[in-house]
C-alpha cells in the first residue's frame, strides 16, 4: 500500500514538471493596481504617443499576443508597434507607440491593455488608438504571475490553439528577441498566420557573422598583447653583459 501510495506521488510532481502551460481565454490574470490622479493621468497622457498606422508588412518579431473570444489577434512587435488580426489573419488596424523598456499587450472589455515594465503603467486604448484609463501597477513580485502569463506562448480559443515560435534554428534564435513565427493548429492540421523568419534569416546571420568576426580579432589581439608583456618581462630579468663582467670582477677581489 506505501509502495502504491509513493508510485502515485512520483507520476503526480512528473505530470507536474513536464506539462507544457496552456492558457484558455477563460484563464485572466488581474494586476494588482492603484489608482492614479488626474495630475497624474494628464501627465502620462502628455508623454504617451500613439500613432495609428495604415496598413501592416511583416518587419519585426512578435514579443507576445492575445486572442479574444471572437479569434481576434492582438498582436505586439518588438518594434514597437500593436498589430490587430482578424481570424482569418488579414490586417484590421495598429498602432505605433513610443516606449523606452519592455513592454506587453492583452485584451480588455473596454479595447487594449498596454503595459509597461519600466515605470508599471497600464495604459488602455480603444480602437482609434485614444487613451481611455491609466493604472498604476504594483510591484514585479506582487504581480510576477501576472508578467508570467502575458509571456506564454500558446493560447487556446475554442478546438484552436494559436502557438508562437522561432522558426531559425536554435543558434540563431539566441540572437534574437521574440518570435518569429505564429500558427493556428486545429483537427484540419497546421495555418500559418505570421512567419518573419524568412525575411529575417539573412539579417541573423549577417550579425551572427559579424560577431564572430569580432570575437577571432578581439582574441587575436589579446594573445598577442599578453605575449608581448610575457616576452617583455624576461628579457628584463636578463644581465647585460657589463654587468656580468662587473659581477666577475667583484667576486675575483673578494667584494
Amino acid at each position: 500500500m506505501i509502495l502504491m501510495k509513493r508510485i502515485f506521488l512520483i507520476c503526480v510532481v512528473l505530470l507536474t514538471i513536464y506539462s507544457v502551460p496552456t492558457f484558455s481565454f477563460a484563464e485572466r490574470i488581474s494586476f494588482e493596481t492603484n489608482k492614479m490622479s488626474a495630475n497624474e493621468k494628464n501627465l502620462i497622457k502628455d508623454n504617451v504617443e500613439i500613432i495609428s498606422i495604415q496598413g501592416f508588412t511583416p518587419g519585426s518579431n512578435i514579443r507576445n499576443f492575445d486572442i479574444n473570444s471572437d479569434g481576434e489577434m492582438l498582436l505586439l512587435m518588438v518594434n514597437d508597434e500593436i498589430v490587430v488580426l482578424n481570424s482569418s489573419g488579414n490586417y484590421l488596424y495598429g498602432f505605433q507607440f513610443n516606449n523606452s523598456g519592455t513592454a506587453y499587450v492583452e485584451w480588455g472589455i473596454n479595447g487594449i491593455w498596454l503595459y509597461t515594465v519600466r515605470g508599471g503603467i497600464a495604459i488602455n486604448i480603444d480602437i482609434h488608438g485614444n487613451v481611455i484609463d491609466l493604472k498604476s501597477i504594483s510591484s514585479v513580485y506582487e504581480n510576477r504571475e501576472k508578467w508570467d502569463f502575458l509571456k506564454n506562448t500558446e493560447i487556446e480559443i475554442g478546438d484552436t490553439k494559436y502557438i508562437l515560435r522561432n522558426s531559425n534554428g536554435f543558434l540563431l534564435n539566441f540572437f534574437t528577441d521574440g518570435y518569429s513565427e505564429l500558427v493556428a493548429v486545429d483537427s484540419m492540421g497546421e495555418i500559418e498566420i505570421y512567419n518573419y523568419g524568412t525575411d529575417n534569416f539573412a539579417r541573423i546571420l549577417l550579425v551572427l557573422i559579424l560577431v564572430i568576426v569580432f570575437s577571432i580579432i578581439s582574441i587575436t589581439y589579446l594573445i598577442k598583447g599578453i605575449k608581448r608583456i610575457m616576452k617583455g618581462n624576461n628579457v628584463g630579468v636578463k644581465l647585460c653583459p657589463e654587468d656580468t663582467v662587473a659581477k666577475k670582477g667583484d667576486d675575483e677581489t673578494g667584494n
